[in-house]
This record gives C-alpha cells, structure tokens and sequence, in this order.
C-alpha cells in the first residue's frame, strides 16, 4: 500500500500532504462489550434481536457509512467499530448494537 500511495502520489505530483488534507474523514466510534466465559459469542450474535438491530443499524448507515461487529479471536468481548458521515448515526447504531448485545446478555 505504501508503494502504490508513493506511486500515485509522484504520478500526480503531488505531496502527502496535500493528498491527506484532501481526503475527506469521517465519524467513528468503537465499544466493546465484554462476555462472561460461560457465553458463546456466536449464539450472542446470531440472536433475533441482535441480528434485528443489526439490519437495522445497517440500512440507517446505508451509503453513508460502515460497520463492523464482531467477536474478538483474543478475549471473551464482542466488538462494535462504525464508521459515518453523520456523527449522531454512527453514535446511534454502535450505541443501539452494545445496548442489544448486553440485553441478551442479561437472559
């Protein structure tokens, strides 16, 4: 990757700099909700409910925005990472997403 930006930057002569200042950044929030050692973060995450406000989180982020969730491969934790134009969105559904993960966690 380092190569390619060093490339197109030389192709458009242009400095790094420039390229960053021009890039436009978005939103993003990132929580984590830790799980007892007796949970499958599988059958957390696979739940109606969860799968529910996933969708949901998904269609409001739509084209402006990205998520990610999902269980670490180091520690019992499921993660939330979203990614927006609008910071009250991103805020919203990673938000929505911890508070559905921890309900089924309190069943």
């Amino acid at each position: 990757m380092a190569a390619w930006f060093a490339a197109f930057a030389a192709s458009h002569d242009l400095t790094f700099g420039e390229i960053y200042s021009s890039l436009p950044l978005w939103n993003e929030k990132m929580s984590k909700v830790r799980l007892p050692a007796s949970i499958n973060s599988a059958s957390i995450l696979e739940s109606r409910p969860v799968k529910a406000v996933l969708a949901q989180a998904t269609e409001n982020l739509a084209n402006a925005g990205r998520l990610v969730v999902r269980a670490s491969g180091t520690e019992p934790v499921i993660r939330i990472w979203g990614e927006g134009k609008k910071r009250s969105a991103v805020e919203t559904v990673v938000n929505d997403l911890e508070t559905a993960i921890r309900n089924r966690l309190d069943r």
